[in-house]
């Protein structure tokens, strides 16, 4: 006999949503066993199965099994609309099945024991949002037949029932869920924390949230100032003075209104460079002085001739007094041109837009573009990022390409100066050059013109180097030239 007494039934209800709490190892599936079990001793069926819905629209899949006689095989489903249980699902009503004609109907529901129930109720779990399957109950041989009132109870406890399941399928998804995100975290964690590079995690005032051991033993940060959350991902390089070191800062901005920043150490990177640079230094030397040698050799010829034809003729001495004076004035400047180059680029450097450069120089040239009929257009785009530099220097930069742009056209030709938030290039379509040519014309002293020293594009190459900006060149014969400079390393913090 089903037990029916209102305090009995009451803690029953209360039993079904009997949770397992977050941290034990109890399963869904161990849950809904308990459910079944729950509801076998309550109505006092021998055999019991719940089916729910699944991912396959319209079908329910047996999700658990119980009392004494359970025969029905794992893989069991369920159509909505078909059989007695899928309509029973369809229209939210409990059925109650006594006649004997009618066990035949059940085999497929309650397996190869039908031949021995006698009594059996489908109940379907009842949500607001609808039916979320069935609970199937029955009762052998022997045994007293489900009555009205036990109807009337099922009627009463399957939405509860349904809520029961429904709010435990809820529970595990969420525990699965946070188990994955807890999973994702531990992964991201193991990343973070096995991370070479000092990894800090940053709210939206550059203040720490989390770092890694790298970044805790880091006794150097950057200013807070430095470190508020950017709109975009910026790359710095930081100096300590105090003890010399060096890093590469990289602060990506995150949803949410966090950033990551991580540094890199470069001190005995750039010490490297530093003496690469003494070695190319000397290589230079070496050039500098076969190059002066050849330099000087033709004014100093001029020079000497112009001696002795005054020796010869005094009479003539003015005309030629006039050629020794304009030859050693080439030997002063080549003397000023080589000295120049020899020093390190010095900068003075300060926050600046790029925009203001070009205009200035590009207002500054257009006459002599004009001068030459050589068409001069200037394309600057729009969102342009402040850089740190020396803008004298750029504008030295810009002006020795527009230079070298307006002396490889002829008139009628046309120079393009670009920039936009990334790059600036200057490109004309004139004679253009050699691979072999492209390749050497940054190397100190290598020319492609009648009349020049080859130090403007060396010259060029190591003021950007002083900003770790970076150019390129592609050239193509009787096509044109384009001198293309990223400068996005120099991005203003």
């Amino acid at each position: 006999m089903a037990r029916r007494v209102g305090r009995t039934e009451t803690r029953f209800i209360a039993s079904l949503f009997e949770v397992p709490q977050e941290g034990t190892s109890s399963s869904l599936e161990e849950f809904l066993a308990r459910i079944v079990q729950r509801c076998a001793d309550w109505f006092g069926a021998t055999t019991v199965s719940l089916f729910l819905v699944n991912d396959q629209p319209g079908w329910m899949s047996l999700a658990a099994t119980g009392g004494e006689f359970n025969t029905i095989p794992k893989l069991a489903k369920i159509q909505f609309g078909k059989g007695i249980a899928g309509i029973a699902a369809q229209d939210g009503s409990p059925v109650l099945i006594n006649e004997l004609s009618e066990r035949g109907k059940l085999g497929s529901m309650f397996g190869k024991g039908a031949n021995v129930l006698v009594s059996s109720m489908v109940v379907p779990l009842k949500t607001p949002s609808g039916a979320i399957g069935v609970l199937n109950l029955s009762r052998r041989v022997g045994l007293e037949r489900f009555s009205e009132a036990d109807l009337r109870l099922a009627r009463s406890v399957a939405s509860h029932l349904g809520l029961a399941v429904e709010n435990a399928r809820l529970v595990s998804r969420l525990q699965s869920t946070v188990a994955e995100l807890e999973g994702e975290r531990a992964k991201f964690r193991g990343i973070f924390n096995g991370l070479g590079l000092a990894a800090f995690l940053l709210d939206r005032q550059g203040r720490t949230l989390e770092a890694n051991p790298a970044a805790q033993d880091l006794a150097f940060l950057p200013s807070r100032d430095k470190l508020r959350r950017p709109s975009e991902r910026c790359v710095m390089d930081l100096n300590d003075q105090a003890t010399g070191r060096s890093w590469l800062a990289v602060l990506n901005p995150l949803p949410g209104g966090m950033s990551t920043l991580i540094m890199e150490e470069t001190t005995e990177r750039e010490r490297q460079r530093q003496e690469l640079d003494r070695l190319n230094r000397l290589a230079e030397i070496g050039q500098m002085t076969a190059a002066i040698a050849h330099e000087i050799r033709n004014p100093l010829t001029g020079i000497k001739s112009a001696a002795q034809m005054i020796r010869m003729a005094p009479e003539e001495a003015e005309e030629f007094t006039q050629i020794i004076e304009h030859e050693a004035m080439k030997l002063n400047e080549l003397c000023n041109e080589f000295l120049s180059f020899s020093r390190p680029v010095e900068l003075v450097t300060r926050p600046f837009l790029l925009s203001g450069v070009v205009e200035r120089v590009c207002k500054l040239m257009g006459p002599e573009f004009e001068a030459n009929g050589v068409r001069l257009d200037v394309e600057i785009g729009e969102h342009l990022p402040i850089i740190e530099g020396d803008p004298l220097r750029w504008e030295q930069v810009l002006q020795n390409l527009m230079l070298n742009a307006l002396q490889a056209s002829k008139a009628g030709g046309r120079v393009t100066v670009g920039l936009n938030e990334a790059e600036i290039w200057v490109e004309d379509d004139g004679c253009g050059m050699s691979e072999d040519q492209t390749l050497r014309l940054f190397t100190p002293f290598f020319t492609t013109k009648p009349q020049g020293t080859g130090l403007g594009l060396s010259t060029v190459k190591k003021i950007l180097d002083a900003h770790k900006a970076s150019i390129s060149v592609s050239s193509w014969p009787q096509k044109g030239t384009r001198f293309q400079i990223d400068f996005r390393t120099r991005r203003a913090a």
